[in-house]
């Protein structure tokens, strides 16, 4: 698929930082004329259409017709109606990947703002409407370089210009911290409350536009949110009915079936840049779950893992989804290709009628993968018995101050066990994780879960190694001696290409991980700033098969040396 086609990620993205560069260049010299880059808009925004920012190229037979009698993107009836099925639908493979992909050109709602990330922080470029640029208003063939030097003007050009006058917006990154202690009133959210406050200020002629926009939203969101259907789509398909690989994409970004190795990369990239927006908007998450669970081996994601598990107060995430709901974020080119779409469902407001457990996902709009983020609340509705007796050992005075949290999927918390949220390193980049990890994983997955549990999913845990390796892997070498597992012979006699690349990826991780934690639950007295975050160990999926399409490799590996 990536041979046949045409489409390259960089070429947009070259031309959004040169948009940048002109725009900055121009408001520091108080120019009014109209910004004319590769016809992408002007001084107040730029135009969006999902043909421009995804390879949409599994549908070409269906769009192309369109695509000449509309350049700029429209689309006639028929495909509407094409697109418009219900995802849930169950279909052949062949026509979900269709429909999805003209489900985004011709239905999909177009972000509001795009943030195109700098080395020391994002730039928000507002987006005008829809409209499609198409692959002759864009340079073809661009390399990452000429990418990387055009994000480099372009935060020069930002930071000499006249940030109060531009239609730009710059939000630098943050530094993390080794703790971070929330207040409680972040885990509570009444949206009666605060529908009520926003009516008084209407009733009193005080309210401001954008507040009234939100008060609408909160009114509708909270009339529907116990009738609502599930907001975010997974593509069904026959075949998922046994093997269910299509249900870990979010529609209607599904194109394909993702390798294991694959989404490793993506999931790698997809991490560091969700961190690095949250904090840059002073917004606290951290990883759970599954994904907490990998990080107590080796300090990354377990390879079967299909995606990556991030909670949030949910009044954090009210404040993050009014200011950046529908928004897209490009990864730094110095990084990878990737861009991702920040989409909160418009029933995480309250707790509603159970179809929507998942209140917001970061999305790669590439491959359809994924981080969950799931809000955490304070509610009126009581925890589960297990749930206190997770907590017999507590004296009553800690229980008192203990405040129960949970998610719309009643995953259970009390704060003392998350707070203060402190700082680690998950993928190589910084991230935040819950304070009390082994009292989680022992109330979710039991105690037999972490570090004790050494074979999982046809995988064995090599302490040797620090790595997850797949049971079948090196069975040619070693034949039936099992003995041989676990001891210096079986590595010498195996020889694994996939092996010697997951060791170079996940090598700098594990070490860190065991040289700055002593346990779970016992981090190592270090520094932040002694602690730069791990270059990027895997290689951008598009990256990685061009250069072999290209034959710019002699080898399908995915580590990336630094």
């Amino acid at each position: 698929m990536h041979k046949a086609s045409s489409f390259n990620p960089r070429s947009l993205v070259f031309c959004i930082y040169s948009y940048i560069n002109s725009v900055s260049n121009l408001e520091s010299h108080h120019a009014s004329n109209v910004v004319n880059v590769a016809h992408l808009g002007n001084r107040d925004g730029v135009y969006f259409h999902w043909d421009d920012w995804v390879d949409l190229s599994p549908a070409n037979k269906h769009l192309d017709h369109s695509r000449t009698l509309y350049p700029d993107g429209k689309c006639d009836a028929s495909l509407k109606e094409f697109s418009s099925v219900n995802p849930y639908f169950m279909e052949s493979y062949n026509t979900k990947v269709l429909r999805g992909m003209v489900n985004l050109y011709c239905v999909k709602d177009i972000p509001k703002r795009i943030l195109a990330a700098t080395d020391s922080g994002f730039v928000e470029v507002p987006v005008l409407g829809r409209k499609r640029i198409g692959q002759g208003g864009m340079p073809r063939k661009i390399s990452k370089e000429s990418v990387v030097k055009k994000m480099e003007d372009s935060e020069l050009a930002l930071s000499y210009s006249d940030q109060a006058e531009s239609v730009l917006r710059f939000h630098p990154y943050k530094r993390f911290q080794r703790e971070i202690d929330i207040e409680p009133q972040d885990f509570i959210f009444d949206p009666e409350q605060q529908i009520f406050a926003l009516k008084d200020a209407l009733n009193k002629n005080t309210i401001l536009g954008d507040d009234l926009q939100y008060l609408q939203f909160l009114e509708t969101s909270n009339a529907e949110v116990d009738s609502a259907d599930r907001f975010f789509k997974y593509p069904w398909i026959y075949t998922d009915v046994i093997a269910g690989r299509s249900h870990h994409t979010s529609f209607p970004f599904f194109k394909r079936y993702i390798s294991n190795r694959e989404r490793q990369s993506v999931l790698h990239h997809l991490v560091r840049v969700w961190f690095k927006f949250a904090e840059s908007q002073n917004v606290n998450s951290w990883v759970n779950y599954g994904s907490l669970l990998g990080w107590v081996y080796n300090g990354v994601n377990m390879p079967w893992d299909t995606d990556i598990d991030v909670q949030l107060p949910i009044a954090q995430l009210d404040r993050l989804s009014r200011k950046f709901n529908s928004t897209i974020i490009i990864e730094n080119p110095r990084d990878g290709n990737a861009k991702y779409l920040f989409e909160v469902s418009p029933t995480y407001i309250r707790q509603g009628n159970g179809r929507n457990f998942i209140d917001a996902r970061f999305i790669d709009i590439n491959s359809g993968l994924y981080i969950d983020l799931s809000a955490l609340s304070h509610t009126t509705h009581q925890p589960p018995p297990a749930f206190y007796k997770s907590h017999e050992s507590q004296s009553d005075m800690s229980r008192l101050k203990s405040m129960p949290v949970h998610c719309k999927n009643w995953n259970w918390h009390s704060l003392d066990e998350l707070l203060p949220i402190r700082h680690t390193f998950f993928e190589g980049a910084s991230v935040y994780i819950p304070r009390n990890v082994l009292t989680i994983l022992d109330r979710k997955y039991g105690a037999d879960s972490y570090t004790t549990k050494l074979t999982f999913n046809n995988h064995r845990y090599r302490l040797d190694l620090r790595l997850w390796v797949p049971e079948n892997e090196c069975t040619r070498a070693c034949g039936a001696a099992l003995t041989l597992f676990g001891s210096a012979k079986w590595l010498s006699k195996c020889r694994s290409q996939w092996l010697e690349d997951e060791m170079k990826i996940v090598a700098q991780s594990a070490e860190r991980h065991t040289q700055l934690n002593l346990g779970p639950d016992a981090p190592a007295d270090y520094s932040i700033s002694s602690y730069e975050d791990l270059p990027i160990a895997r290689k951008d999926a598009w990256d990685y098969y061009n250069d072999i399409n290209n034959k710019a490799v002699s080898n399908s590996n995915w580590y990336i040396a630094s």
